[in-house]
């Protein structure tokens, strides 16, 4: 997981989704010896280095903090999750 401090809230973050997807994958293959893989809606997914004859392939998730932010606690904490 990646935390961005630039967003606010989940909405903000999700809209900009595929730009932070992009920047990440770009970043992720020019500054690390690991592999991307790919990309999901969600994450970037990518492959580490062998350590000890085993390979690991991981997804990095764009979050956010949202204990940040008052807001977005309390529309956490009155959501109905069973709903969702």
């Amino acid at each position: 997981m990646v935390v961005l401090n630039d967003y606010d809230d989940v909405r903000s973050l999700h809209a900009d989704l595929p730009k932070i997807l992009r920047t990440l994958k770009q970043n992720l293959q020019e500054s690390t010896n690991w592999t991307v893989e790919g990309t999901t809606s969600h994450a970037v997914q990518v492959k580490l280095p062998s350590i000890g004859g085993y390979e690991q392939s991981v997804d990095i998730l764009p979050a956010i903090d949202i204990t940040r932010n008052r807001e977005s606690v309390q529309n956490c904490a009155s959501r109905n999750w069973d709903e969702a």
